[in-house]
């Protein structure tokens, strides 16, 4: 029986140290920065970027550049939301453009660039020296969240957040033109005050002191995301009325499923635009 019972224990330790390894093993097999990774995923966002060029005329009409990034590999979610985000703007303005980033879930296939600092700021560089002022851009980030604090998790292992100061740092090629941004994630409203720009609007999925809902590992979509995407949005909606309905789905299903406290999404206008300037508007169509 002694023999035996060693036996199992080893089994046990063996399974153990197996389960370790393998958690270990896959992270490896999806981290941004090993040299295979990272050449696929530089490659993938080449192929994006290449669309991503100066108008074909001075009288082409306004477009529209869409920057989406599922930040953290932790939960199906975040990848719903960047499908879901981009492809109901591009389905409302006809000459948008799209780069969409993700760090997929373990077991998620990787046919997206990898959501990291160094991706993102490509992107919105390479949006910048596009856009003419006639054009419009948003970026949609999703994610976890602390205050002032995007989590950034990839392969299985976290790295640097993504704090407010950072990511207004980002942003500033993209302050000469009108621009909106979207956080969907905890905590999102306490990056507002670093935000705030003359030419940029803001809709976030919680206030500053609030957890948001909807990202757990299973999920299609966070609450806030599918109910900014769930509404219609006629040309003539205003991002204020976008938001508020948003508000009014996510805080009426919050009070059904007895969460709380309610998430409070937040919404900051662009200083140099009305308040009532419209969706049509702020999204070139």
């Amino acid at each position: 029986m002694q023999i035996r019972g060693d036996a199992i224990w080893g089994l046990r330790a063996f399974l153990a140290v197996l389960a370790v390894l393998m958690v270990v093993l896959q992270g490896c097999a999806t981290s941004p920065y090993t040299a295979d990774n990272k050449a696929r995923s530089d490659a993938l966002l080449d192929q994006q970027l290449a669309a991503v060029k100066p108008a074909s005329s001075a009288d082409a009409p306004p477009r529209l550049f869409i920057l989406s990034a599922a930040l953290n590999d932790q939960s199906k979610a975040f990848r719903g939301d960047v499908d879901g985000f981009s492809d109901k703007l591009a389905a409302l303005q006809k000459n948008a453009v799209s780069i969409r980033l993700s760090n997929p879930v373990i077991g998620q296939t990787a046919d997206l660039p990898f959501a990291t600092w160094e991706n993102l700021g490509r992107a919105v560089r390479q949006m910048a020296s596009a856009m003419r002022p006639t054009d419009k851009a948003v970026v949609m980030l999703t994610t976890h969240g602390n205050v002032n604090a995007l989590s950034i998790h990839a392969g299985g292992q976290p790295y640097p957040d993504l704090s407010g100061q950072g990511l207004q740092r980002l942003l500033i090629p993209l302050e000469r033109f009108e621009h909106g941004v979207v956080l969907s994630a905890c905590f999102s409203g306490s990056f507002i005050p670093a935000l705030r720009h003359d030419t940029r609007w803001i809709m976030t999925a919680a206030s500053a002191d609030r957890p948001s809902f909807g990202c757990q590992f299973s999920g299609t979509q966070t609450y806030f995301m599918q109910a900014l995407l769930g509404q219609p949005l006629p040309a003539d909606k205003t991002l204020a009325q976008w938001y508020e309905q948003a508000k009014k789905t996510v805080t009426e299903r919050e009070r059904r499923e007895k969460l709380s406290p309610s998430s409070d999404p937040q919404f900051s206008p662009a200083k140099k635009l009305s308040e009532g300037v419209t969706i049509g508007a702020a999204l070139g169509f």
